[in-house]
């Protein structure tokens, strides 16, 4: 298991991005010459989040814009940016964009109030790192869901979550027969 990004394992924080050094101009955000700036963007962002679910991405990108929503043609433009450049997987119907170099399976978790990122913002391969002590003292799989639910304050587990809950219990799982033999 690794860590990721900028995080060294530590707490997951929304991108700030004046530590850039350039102010984000929405009114040149589909020039051409602006690309260089929308690269530095992503890749700062992807620095300090990443893995990141590609629409969170693009959001933090609109939002720094002034943007209130990331339409067809924002998706598109911060989408080409992101190009062949980073790595991307697909991951319950949503894509992954993973920063330069990682390829791990699972990626350590990294906490946050519920206001900056809900469970459903988490990327599965980043979810699977909390079944792990888990599955280390062989609990069943009832068991690993209730304290992923517990561990989120979910009163209830609502079946979407516990899908979700599962493939990362499930990752875990193979990873964890992968590194024993």
């Amino acid at each position: 298991m690794t860590t990721n990004g900028g995080s060294n394992g530590a707490g997951y924080f929304a991108t700030n991005f004046s530590e850039l050094g350039q102010r984000p101009e929405a009114s040149r955000f589909y020039d051409h010459d602006y690309e260089t700036v929308l690269q530095s963007m992503v890749a700062h962002v992807l620095k300090h989040e990443s893995p990141i679910y590609e629409d969170l991405l693009i959001e933090r990108i609109a939002r720094a814009h002034g943007f209130q929503r990331s339409g067809d043609r924002i998706q598109r433009a911060v989408a080409k940016v992101i190009g062949k450049q980073y790595r991307r997987t697909k991951d319950d119907g949503r894509t992954v964009v993973w920063g330069d170099g990682q390829a791990s399976r699972i990626v350590s978790y990294r906490s946050c109030e519920p206001d900056v990122r809900s469970h459903g913002d988490v990327p599965v391969a980043e979810l699977a790192s909390l079944a792990v002590p888990f599955i280390r003292v062989r609990l069943s799989d009832d068991d690993i869901l209730y304290r992923m639910a517990d561990h989120f304050k979910l009163g209830r587990l609502r079946e979407p979550t516990r899908v979700r809950f599962q493939m990362a219990v499930d990752l875990a799982r193979e990873v964890a027969r992968t590194a024993m033999s």
